[in-house]
Formats: C-alpha cells, sequence, structure tokens
C-alpha cells in the first residue's frame, strides 16, 4: 500500500509506503504541512483496514438500535405481541417494567454502530460497556430462579472479558484502533481557498 505525493517544488510523484512523509526524495525540500498530513493519514489508515468481526457488529449494532427504537415506538399503541420471562403482556405494560433497559440498550447499540462506521476510537470501550449493561439488566429483569438469574449475569460478562481481549489484546485491531487515534489526533487539514 503505498500513496502518491506530487512534490509542489520539483514537480515529481513520489510513493510513500510508510510514514513519515516529510521531505521529497528528489528535490530533497520539505513538503508543505497539509501535504504531509494528508498523506501519513492515508498510510496510517491503510496500514490498519477495519476488521471483519467488526464491520459486522457495526451493520448488527445498527440494525438492533433500529428496532429497539421501533419497538419502544409500538410499545405505548399496544401494536404487536409483546412477553417479559414468557408471560404475555400489553405494550404500555411492556414500555412501563422494561422500557428504560430498552431505551439504554439501543442508544447504545446505536452509538456503538454509528461510531463503528465513522471509525471512532470512542466505539471501543463502548462494546464493553455494552456488554456490562447487558448483564446489569439481566440482574434486574432475568429469570424466576437464581441460577437462571446467576447463568443470565454470568454470560455478558464472559462476553465482556471476550470483547476487551479482541479490543484492546488482539493484534490487529488494537492497531486499527491505535491507527483511527492518530488520524484523530493528527491536526487537521487547512483549508485552502482560492480567490479567483
Amino acid at each position: 500500500m503505498s500513496v502518491q505525493v506530487l512534490c509542489p517544488s520539483c514537480g515529481e510523484v513520489t510513493p510513500f509506503h510508510r510514514p513519515p512523509v516529510t521531505d521529497c526524495p528528489h528535490c530533497h525540500v520539505p513538503l508543505p504541512e497539509p501535504v504531509r498530513a494528508a498523506a501519513t493519514r492515508a498510510l496510517a489508515i491503510e496500514g490498519a483496514p477495519k476488521p471483519a468481526l467488526l464491520m459486522l457488529g457495526q451493520i448488527f449494532s445498527l440494525l438492533a438500535g433500529a428496532l429497539f427504537v421501533v419497538l419502544l415506538i409500538a410499545a405505548p399503541f399496544n401494536s404487536g405481541s409483546y412477553s417479559i420471562n414468557d408471560e404475555p403482556v400489553t405494550g404500555p405494560e411492556f414500555l412501563r417494567r422494561v422500557g428504560l433497559m430498552l431505551g439504554v440498550m439501543g442508544i447504545l447499540l446505536a452509538s456503538i454502530g454509528v461510531g463503528l462506521l465513522r471509525d471512532k476510537p470512542w466505539s471501543r470501550p463502548l462494546m464493553i460497556i455494552y456488554w456490562l449493561a447487558v448483564g446489569v439488566s439481566v440482574a434486574f429483569t432475568g429469570g424466576t430462579s437464581a441460577g437462571d438469574i446467576f447463568a443470565g449475569v454470568l454470560t455478558p460478562l464472559v462476553a465482556a472479558g471476550i470483547a476487551y481481549w479482541y479490543l484492546y489484546v488482539k493484534p490487529n485491531v488494537r492497531a486499527y484502533y491505535e491507527s483511527r487515534e492518530r488520524v484523530s489526533s493528527a491536526p487537521a487539514e487547512p483549508r485552502v481557498s482560492s480567490d479567483v
């Protein structure tokens, strides 16, 4: 993977394969800051593509977040059938008992989906928070027996641990997020205006 850079001093095009992009190798004149910043940003993104599991998470988070919002909107009108722990309830009762939890989960999922879609580094801790929130919600709305509640809380905690390993330890995922953090912390390219 490379980035082609046109030197404004000598007019030569040079491929750069890795940062830093500093001087033109032909005329040895320092490249302008906007050119260096754009080339470095492009190399950082190309060097660490989004892992496939994050792509799937992006799609499913957006879809699930939208589904939760639709359920919240439909519940007060009692459209559809609702149940809690296999007990049929009305839409308004469903909203009263689990609406807050459903709203929080929907917001978390939508935020994760948008964060992954826009390559934002803050999506990483949100994914772990999501699994912890699932564990908390199961603890308060879970099954009828202590064993059901324990299993319902343990499963999301294990999922949070796996998510932590995947997001913070796995080399290609860590490289992806580190490249996005470098890109987001790099100075913005100045706007160029031309008066004609």
